[in-house]
């Protein structure tokens, strides 16, 4: 489900079931590497994303969140106040960390993920991707055309449903800074 390459060499793939790989060398090789032991140990696992200090985050279904100090050759469950599936996550410019998932719940940490608490998003559709744009703007999309906007470092959420109510699946940045929206069925289009 997620592909991170810290450079070149040094790549981190997860996805169905607890499968991970990690390449050393530009992906001629892959091993299998497993995040945790035990009843997480087979959870699907999203994305993988960075925070601060270089710290590796892996989002995982039934509240997984797992975290790496040392480049992802191990890591460490990190509990949440949420039990249901962790689509996404994003490292704010302010040094916080946001995650998000089924029936709309945000989840936002201003400590580097000591302590976490659920913000109001305004909608109960899954959020699937999320960015923050050049101004400081947070953009998250999800299911049944779900768009919630913060202008206040995840604070608080502005959220609508689009028109046509496709599901997003992905944001992208676009060189005019407006995100661009891609749908189960192509490309949903620019968000205003």
């Amino acid at each position: 489900f997620s592909v991170y390459f810290a450079n070149a060499n040094e790549g981190l793939a997860v996805g169905a079931f607890g499968h991970a790989m990690q390449t050393r060398d530009g992906g001629r090789n892959w091993h299998k590497l497993t995040l945790v032991q035990g009843e997480q140990a087979d959870r699907h696992l999203y994305q993988i994303f960075v925070g601060p200090n270089a710290a590796l985050w892996v989002t995982a279904e039934a509240g997984g969140l797992f975290r790496s100090d040392d480049g992802g050759n191990t890591f460490t469950a990190v509990k949440l106040p949420y039990k249901g599936s962790i689509w996404g996550g994003l490292a704010l410019k302010d040094g916080a960390l946001m995650v998000w998932g089924m029936r709309g719940h945000v989840l936002l940490s201003p400590d580097q993920g000591r302590s976490w608490r659920d913000v109001q998003s305004g909608t109960d559709q899954a959020f699937t991707a999320g960015l923050q744009r050049p101004d400081g703007e947070l953009v998250l999309v999800g299911l049944g055309g779900v768009v919630a906007r913060s202008r206040d470092g995840g604070q608080t959420f502005s959220t609508q449903v689009r028109p046509e109510r496709q599901s997003h699946t992905a944001l992208i940045a676009t060189d005019g800074g407006l995100p661009q929206s891609f749908t189960l069925t192509g490309i949903g289009g620019p968000l205003k």
